[in-house]
Parts: C-alpha cells; sequence; structure tokens
C-alpha cells in the first residue's frame, strides 16, 4: 500500500455522503460521521515440492474496499477493487442507497474515534531479498530430509512453503486513518510411513516473521517423528480416563469453543456463558487472555472497525470476566468496545473474534505432566471438530489419537477411539498446566499441554 491509496481512503471516508438533511452544515456533520472505509491488501507467493521437483507456484496480489454506511440507523454497504476516487464514491453513494432499504436497528454504529496510526508501512521485509530459486531449494531440501529420517517413509506427497504479505486500512468520516502491516512465512510437511502392514501419515508446519527463521530440518523431523510414532496402533478400551490433552490437541479442542465468548452470541442465547460474567465456569487453572501486542505475527494495534485492541483477560482462574465486543454487540446493551472485530478480509461483515488468545504456560514439561498422570492416555490429536461440538450447551464428540500412558510413560500408539465430554466439565477437570505453550501462531488461540481429572473414551474391546 502507497501513500496515494491512504490518501484516496482517507478523502473518501472524509466527503458528505449527500444525505444532506436541508443542506445544512449540521446535516452534512452527520452524514460524514456516519462513513467508514476498510481496505485490505495481500501479496501471496506459495510452492510445493514433491517428488524432487517443484510441482507449484503462486505468486499474486489483491486488494479491495469495503465502505459501510449508517443513515439514520440504518447501515448499507459496498465493495469495489478498483481504488480511486470515482470507483469508491460510487461505493459510498451504494452503499448509501442500500442503507435506505435495510431496517433501523439501534446496534447500527460506526467507530467515531478521530485518531491515527501507520504501522510498519515503511519497514523492509528480509523475505524480499531472498530469491525464489532459495525458497524452492529450502522446499527441496524439506523433502528431502524427511526420506533420510526414516527408512520407513515411503512417500512425503507435498511439502510447503508459503508468505504473505498484508496490510489492512480503516478510515472515517471523523478524520481517523489507521492501517497495519503484517508479514510471515511458513513451511510444512506431510509424510507417509509404512512398516508391514500399518501405514500412517503425520506433519508438521511452522510460521516465522522471516525466511531465515523457518529451520527446515526441525520440521522434517516432527512430521517423520509423528507418522512413524502412530505406526502399529490399536484401539483403546473404553472407559473413562485421567488424561494428558497434548498442546496442539488442546488448543484445537479448547479453540473450537471460544466462539461461545461473543458477545452476540451471548446475547441471542448461544452461550451458556449468558449471565455469567463473574462467575466460576472452570478451574483456577482455567485462564485465558488475548494479548494482541506480545507477537509480531499476530500483532494488532485496533481492530477491523478501527477499535484500538488492548490486552484482554477472557477468563481469570476459572472466572468469566469479558466477552468479545464488536460496535453492534457493544452498542446493543451499552457495553464499550474492546476491540475484537473481524473481518475475512474487505468485506463489511464483522463479527467479533479473537487475535492472540492463549492459556498462560504452566511450570511442567509434558514429561512431568504423564508422571503425574501415572496410568491414563494422552490425547494427540483430535479430529471432526466441526461436526462434533454443540458450541451451545458445549457438548463435544470427535475422533482422536493418542498414546496409552502406563506408569507415567508414554507407551502403545491408539487410533480409532472418541472422546466425548462437555467443554465446562472439561475446564473445570483441568489438574495442571504444561510449560509447553502451542508456538504455532496460525489460529488465534493456543494452549499448553493439559492434564484433565476424567476424559470419556469410546474405543474397543482391548482389555
Amino acid at each position: 500500500m502507497d501513500k496515494s491509496t491512504l490518501e484516496l481512503l482517507s478523502e473518501a471516508a472524509r466527503k458528505a455522503c449527500a444525505n444532506d438533511a436541508a443542506g445544512t452544515k449540521a446535516g452534512a456533520a452527520a452524514a460524514d460521521a456516519a462513513r467508514e472505509v476498510y481496505y485490505a491488501e495481500t501479496r501471496r507467493l506459495g510452492l510445493s515440492a514433491c517428488k524432487g521437483a517443484i510441482d507449484s507456484f503462486t505468486d499474486s496480489r489483491s486488494g479491495a474496499a469495503a465502505v459501510r454506511v449508517v443513515d439514520g440507523k440504518r447501515m448499507g454497504s459496498a465493495f469495489t477493487e478498483r481504488i480511486d476516487g470515482g470507483s469508491l464514491a460510487a461505493a459510498a453513494a451504494a452503499a448509501k442507497s442500500a442503507a435506505a432499504f435495510m431496517d433501523t436497528d439501534e446496534g447500527n454504529v460506526l467507530y467515531g474515534g478521530a485518531e491515527g496510526g501507520l504501522v510498519g508501512l515503511d519497514t523492509a521485509w528480509s523475505n524480499d531479498s531472498v530469491a525464489t530459486a532459495t525458497k524452492k531449494e529450502l522446499a527441496l531440501a524439506t523433502e528431502k530430509r524427511c526420506y533420510s529420517l526414516d527408512r520407513r517413509i515411503v512417500n512425503v506427497p507435498t511439502v510447503g512453503y508459503g508468505e504473505a504479505d498484508s496490510v489492512r486500512a480503516i478510515a472515517n468520516a471523523q478524520g481517523m486513518l489507521k492501517a497495519e502491516r503484517h508479514r510471515g512465512c511458513y513451511l510444512y510437511a506431510y509424510v507417509i510411513a509404512t512398516d508391514g502392514d500399518s501405514t500412517e501419515t503425520g506433519s508438521y508446519g511452522e510460521e516465522a516473521d522471516d525466511f531465515a527463521a523457518l529451520d527446515h530440518e526441525r520440521v522434517a523431523a516432527r512430521a517423520v517423528e509423528e507418522a512413524v510414532g502412530k505406526l502399529h496402533a490399536t484401539e483403546p478400551a473404553s472407559g473413562t480416563y485421567r488424561a494428558v490433552i497434548k498442546n496442539d490437541a488442546a488448543s484445537a479442542l479448547l479453540g473450537a469453543f471460544m466462539g461461545s465468548v461473543s458477545a452476540e452470541a451471548i446475547q441471542k442465547g448461544k452461550s451458556r456463558l449468558a449471565g455469567k460474567r463473574g462467575q466460576k465456569v472452570g478451574s483456577a487453572l482455567f485462564t485465558v487472555i488475548d494479548d494482541p501486542g506480545l507477537s509480531t505475527l499476530r500483532h494488532a494495534a485496533f481492530d477491523d472497525e478501527g477499535v484500538p485492541a488492548g490486552r484482554l483477560e477472557i477468563f481469570r482462574e476459572g472466572v468469566f470476566l469479558e466477552a468479545l465486543y464488536t460496535l453492534y454487540s457493544a452498542s446493543r446493551e451499552g457495553a464499550r468496545p474492546n476491540g475484537r472485530a473481524r473481518r475475512g478480509g474487505a468485506t463489511a461483515n464483522v463479527s467479533a473474534g479473537l487475535i492472540n488468545a492463549f492459556v498462560p504456560a504452566g511450570k511442567d514439561d509434558l514429561e512431568a505432566l504423564l508422571s503425574g498422570l501415572g496410568t491414563g492416555i494422552l490425547i494427540t490429536e483430535v479430529q471432526g471438530l466441526h461436526a462434533g461440538l454443540n458450541p451451545v450447551s458445549g457438548d463435544f464428540s470427535c475422533s482422536a489419537r493418542g498414546f496409552a500412558v502406563r506408569d507415567g510413560k508414554k507407551a502403545d500408539a491408539l487410533r480409532n477411539f472418541t472422546v466425548s465430554g462437555n467443554f465446562y466439565d472439561l475446564v473445570d477437570g483441568i489438574e495442571a498446566r504444561g510449560s509447553d505453550l502451542r508456538e504455532d501462531l496460525s489460529d488465534p488461540f493456543r494452549s499448553p499441554s493439559l492434564a484433565i481429572a476424567a476424559l470419556s473414551v469410546s474405543g474397543g474391546d482391548r482389555a
């Protein structure tokens, strides 16, 4: 994004909506205050390696703007991929026309702040000085490394490298103009291991601020370790187990229920957290913090409506403290917005979401958690969460993989079983937190490994 684009956004947001209230100065000011322009631009590079060659390569750039107008508590919106003065003005006019056909809603408000801030727009990125050939070589070296680590690796269907350089900007009629750049790259490997009649898959990926921080040997080693560790897995006996849920699986399982902390979900009766603010809903070890200032990869100085985004404690020692607000949901209950409005690119659709949320790490490593467990089960993977959970009741049932735990040690690999329970029972049963807070920042929610008092398992008949 260059300076001229920012100037266009700012000018488009400031111009009157021609609603005109008899052409008075006050009427024009009111019209001005009800306009917002949001812009998103992304440049992506992606490539993959297979069988010693680069089998796909893409390099693309896209940008678009969404305009929202509020007129008499009616909100209209429009979208344009052409970023020039005429196109933005036309989009604003279309948004205003659309508002006339919408229902009135007291929640229809736009941010009225006048502050500004441009974060990271002029900084150079080291990835731009790395030749494309070098990025291809990294993927090929990762594939080769996967094969070399274990003879049981019979196929590496894909090794992928990718990077994204994105900018989001928002301007309003009050003079606010904010923009922020986000950059990152990733490397991942997907492998297949076979030993006799047992075949399993493994994958691992990591993100970094720049190319130099990616470690292809670590990526290959962890993907291979996962695949080989699953070989000759058996089914556990059904029952209720003490369990340790490894960090990746804990992040996925707990993260799947974080939509229930949306203020809008609570207002609509789609969350058990309704009326629970200030009340204990989980173990004293269950704390969730959303802090956009801790990570450069997931940094956010403001949300996608322009509201400043600061550190937010959602749960503290089991007590529900704060919901996630957009301007709409905050206005509906007279609350203060807390900067958690999110959009999927340049769209007028806004919903509440996490930015960089996590359960804080504990003091014990995974081995210590297993030692404290004694006998039980280690859950390393959960699948089917999109279909196997009820975000309203908190109930879940999903397929899982893992290992038996005997005498405090990881034992046989386990597969083909289902774990089920209730989210609120699960977080109330947390007995210990691991020191291994998940490092992968690809998702907005992370957790360390968690020791759980009881987890229902449906498996086979093995004793």
